[in-house]
């Protein structure tokens, strides 16, 4: 009887570590807000953009830039000859994987 129990303990050991395997391999979902698919995930003034991209494109001198969702950004930015404001929005800008994160000042090659 004995062996018995020890046999299934063993066996349900081994589905539960198994179990925590797999697990360990599926990319886990953000407990925060992502945009969903169409809508902004920022703004510049009142216009809404579908990519970041597409708002530090606009984001014009004087202007505002407010995040709408967790951006995580692959490349720096460039704030060249002009004032602007960015508002995080209670959001996050994740740059973790650039070199040089934001970039003030005038554009010169390599910079």
């Amino acid at each position: 009887m004995k062996t018995t129990k020890l046999n299934s303990f063993r066996k349900i050991l081994s589905i539960a570590l198994c179990f925590a395997l797999v697990m360990s391999y599926v990319p886990m979902v953000s407990l925060t807000a992502i945009a969903a698919e169409g809508d902004p995930v920022a703004k510049v003034g009142d216009v809404g953009y579908a990519t970041f991209a597409d708002a530090l494109t606009n984001w014009t001198d004087g202007t505002t830039l407010t995040l709408l969702a967790d951006i995580t950004a692959t490349e720096r930015i460039r704030i060249l000859n002009k004032t602007v404001t960015l508002d995080l929005n209670g959001h996050t800008l994740d740059m973790s994987s650039v070199d040089i994160a934001i970039k003030v000042g005038e554009y010169y090659e390599g910079a």
